[in-house]
């Protein structure tokens, strides 16, 4: 077996997993009873077995090498260096080495398994439905004015000063604030009696917006007025919480030429995500919901 006249030289366990998703896709035509196997054309870069390799396939491998762009990006001028002749010979090898173990499959009847067979189905059914949702990023525009008029409606981003008391249940939680409607200072209850070690000290948690809180607690703190502390506790993973919020502050809005290619891809995306809703609207779908249960059984 030779590739440019040198011998093919054996792969890395790392090489040999990578291709794995190539055999997935890649079952050969001949495999499934095709007279007319691929490079029979005169387009191959390689033969096994009498099997063409063909050129397509190896520069589909080169182009996956260098990595697939994010499609919801703009376009930029491609600085992607072109693939050198020893990537391009590694990759033949590669193929070649896939080749090998897919026949080899094949002569076992491994492509005629119905987990198998199931597993090809959804493979190529997935990469169908990526390529045309590469396609709809495509024929999709983002006009100018679209950009400038969400940058005009994108609501203020503020930043909350927060201070908490966690506690291990709710009724630890009811007491706490029993304690400061009696009068008590907040710093001196979380002190006394908060569990997170990092504000005990005085409870406070500092500046923070409301991503980077779980749901409840930033629920709590948006309907607290500055000064105020929740008179119901609020339960997150970590525990019950009593929350005060100490202020709250207009964070500076970032220009429009700083905010353009966020905005741009926001836009895209629902404007894509409309073009699949409709796709799913369109379509007759039945479902068996028996098979599903027995399934589950």
């Amino acid at each position: 077996m030779h590739v440019h006249s040198k011998t093919c030289r054996g792969l890395t366990s790392a090489a040999l997993a990578a291709l794995l998703c190539w055999l997935a896709l890649a079952v050969p035509a001949w495999a499934a009873g095709d007279a007319n196997p691929p490079g029979a054309a005169g387009t191959a870069v390689a033969k096994v077995n009498g099997v063409g390799i063909e050129r397509s396939l190896l520069d589909a491998l080169l182009q996956a090498r260098q990595g697939v762009p994010n499609p919801y990006e703009e376009a930029a001028p491609d600085a992607k260096a072109a693939p050198t002749p020893e990537d391009r010979e590694a990759a033949l090898r590669d193929l070649v080495m896939t080749e090998v173990l897919v026949q080899a499959a094949a002569q076992r009847g491994l492509h005629q398994r119905p987990e198998v067979a199931a597993e090809l189905e959804l493979q190529r059914k997935t990469l169908l439905a990526q390529q045309l949702v590469r396609e709809i990023v495509a024929e999709v525009r983002v006009e100018p004015a679209e950009i400038e008029q969400r940058y005009r409606e994108r609501p203020p981003q503020y930043e909350y000063k927060v201070s908490h008391v966690l506690l291990p249940d709710e009724a630890a939680a009811r007491a706490t604030i029993a304690q400061l409607q009696r009068g008590a200072r907040f710093a001196a209850v979380a002190k006394a009696r908060s569990t997170d070690t990092r504000s005990r000290r005085n409870g406070e948690l500092g500046w923070l917006m409301l991503n980077q809180l779980e749901a409840p607690f930033a629920a709590a703190l948006q309907s607290l007025g500055v000064g105020e502390y929740t008179r119901e506790p609020v339960q997150t993973p970590y525990g019950w919480h009593v929350v005060l919020l100490q202020g709250r502050r207009e964070l500076p809005r970032p220009s429009l030429d700083s905010m353009r290619a966020v905005l741009r891809e926001e836009l895209l995306h629902e404007k894509v995500q409309g073009r699949l809703a409709a796709l799913q609207r369109q379509a007759a779908v039945e479902l068996n919901v028996g098979a599903t249960a027995r399934m589950t059984r």
